[in-house]
């Protein structure tokens, strides 16, 4: 391949590269010494080409990517550990992580889930199957409409990874607010052939955390007025 010339079986849309600013910084970061630049070029693609918001990568590429990724950081828990970071201000930006954690409340956040996933991942599906104050139910499955057989045993083999960082992404939105991180429970199901993996959600809504400070506050001071006029 000539330089400065990709392989277009590497950059078919099934993935926006925004999606790998997390794992491009968390390396960069957390293991200096992991030349992240040489992956991206032995996986087919410059790390420039990655750092491009418009830009697009095939589920090969991705199973390329992090295979090398793997091999180089012995980390089992790297996936979601990656996942979380990736509610960062350095990866999301100034402008999303300020509109994110300081105007929308997490249950706009969450609810808005399966549009946001829908403009970053043509491979995977994201749906609301229920919800309620502070959880929320989603159903998370493979799209492999337009895939080839190659293409889609790759995909299915790579689901796994792709909860277990969609696991650590979700349950560090909260923390983003300086609330708990989220609980997260998940059961793979069949469903009409295809393995799906539904995910319950359950976190601390903002409402609820200042309640419960308030009763605290006043439970606090109640007893210190107790004690006062028991002195008396």
């Amino acid at each position: 391949m000539r330089p400065g010339i990709a392989d277009t079986n590497l950059t078919k849309q099934h993935l926006k590269c925004v999606i790998f600013r997390s794992y491009i910084f968390y390396l960069q970061k957390h293991y200096p010494h992991v030349d992240i630049d040489r992956i991206c070029r032995e996986s087919g693609l410059d790390i420039k080409y990655l750092l491009g918001e418009d830009n697009w990568v095939s589920i090969v590429f991705e199973a390329m990517l992090m295979k090398k990724i793997s091999e180089a950081v012995e980390d089992k828990d790297l996936v979601r550990r990656v996942g979380a970071f990736g509610v960062k201000k350095e990866v999301v930006g100034n402008a999303i992580h300020f509109l994110a954690y300081k105007i929308l409340s997490l249950d706009t956040l969450y609810e808005n889930l399966p549009f946001v996933t829908s403009l970053l991942n043509k491979v995977m599906r994201v749906e609301i199957q229920g919800k309620e104050k502070g959880k929320i139910l989603l159903r998370i499955s493979p799209i492999l409409d337009d895939l080839s057989d190659a293409e889609s045993r790759i995909l299915l083999e790579r689901m796994p990874e792709f909860i277990e960082n969609t696991i650590g992404y979700y349950a560090a939105l909260p923390t983003e607010k300086k609330l708990p991180p989220a609980n997260i429970e998940t059961q793979q199901m069949e469903v009409d052939g295809i393995s799906c993996y539904y995910m319950e959600v359950t976190y601390a809504s903002e409402n609820t955390v200042y309640l419960k400070f308030l009763n605290l506050f006043f439970i606090f001071f109640g007893c210190v007025g107790w004690c006062i006029l028991s002195l008396f």
